[in-house]
């Protein structure tokens, strides 16, 4: 009896891989390509067919602004019919911190990838209600207002210029994530919402700041409206007026002022 030789490594040049055997009998392939820019798709009939395969992107950076840089170590699954995209992102100030997301996937009929987007409600199947309250660290884009790469030594990527999503206590402790730091020209932004009638916007923040929130349906859209927040040690709920139109919208929290504010929270009214 022949033994198969294997591959190794199965792929070159590709961090955090995942290979999954779906009921097809083809072996499909995910990686981070070097520099955390791209993501890849591979499929293939054997598991020695998959450094020559064809590479599907399922991600790729934008030049600017949100989804610009660092995802990585992605997961290919099929649930319930389905295929989704698990992923991680940085958090907390540093790259020993991650995020675990989802997103679905979708294939064209000639096999490509329909790029997959970063939001806030990749399992639910559709956008989130348009009402009540709902955590920051949901945010699926948080930037600077100037762009940077990430700074500082290994285990140290973020200094006092870069919001974060991050918690009080320590490493599993049961406490509720928020945004800290955020400042002048800092974004928070969540997708999607089904809005319907929202006329007022609450936000519960804290930190050393004086200014205002901003409320926005794109990140490089005009402000709605503005919610205007100042000095507290504990969390304090702020509100304003504030017409969300109606239909299926993202939505963007931009600070602007002294200091740096932590955003808790946010009610759509």
């Amino acid at each position: 009896m022949m033994k198969t030789l294997y591959n190794n490594p199965i792929v070159r040049q590709r961090a955090d891989p995942w290979v999954y055997k779906h009921t097809d009998g083809y072996y499909y392939f995910t990686g981070s390509v070097p520099g955390y820019q791209v993501i890849e798709l591979r499929r293939a009939k054997s598991l020695n067919e998959l450094e020559h395969a064809a590479s599907l992107i399922v991600w790729q950076a934008h030049e600017e602004g949100p989804m610009s840089e660092l995802i990585w170590a992605p997961e290919v699954h099929y649930i319930n019919g389905k295929w989704y995209i698990f992923y991680h992102r940085q958090t907390d100030g540093t790259n020993f911190s991650r995020q675990g997301c989802i997103e679905p996937i979708t294939f064209r009929e000639d096999g490509s990838i329909i790029q997959a987007e970063i939001t806030s409600c990749g399992a639910n199947g559709g956008p989130l209600l348009g009402k009540g309250e709902y955590p920051a660290y949901l945010a699926c884009h948080l930037f600077t207002k100037e762009e940077a790469f990430t700074t500082g030594a290994p285990g140290e990527w973020m200094d006092c210029r870069f919001p974060k999503i991050t918690q009080d206590g320590r490493d599993g402790d049961e406490e509720t994530g928020y945004i800290a730091n955020m400042r002048d020209g800092a974004h928070a932004g969540f997708k999607y919402f089904a809005c319907e009638g929202i006329s007022r916007v609450s936000i519960r923040v804290r930190g050393y700041c004086k200014g205002a929130f901003g409320v926005k349906t794109a990140w490089d859209g005009p402000v709605l409206g503005w919610i205007p927040v100042g000095f507290s040690n504990v969390w304090k709920e702020y509100s304003a007026d504030i017409s969300i139109p109606d239909g299926v919208q993202a939505l963007y929290f931009v600070y602007q002022g002294d200091g740096g504010a932590s955003l808790a929270s946010f009610c759509l009214e």
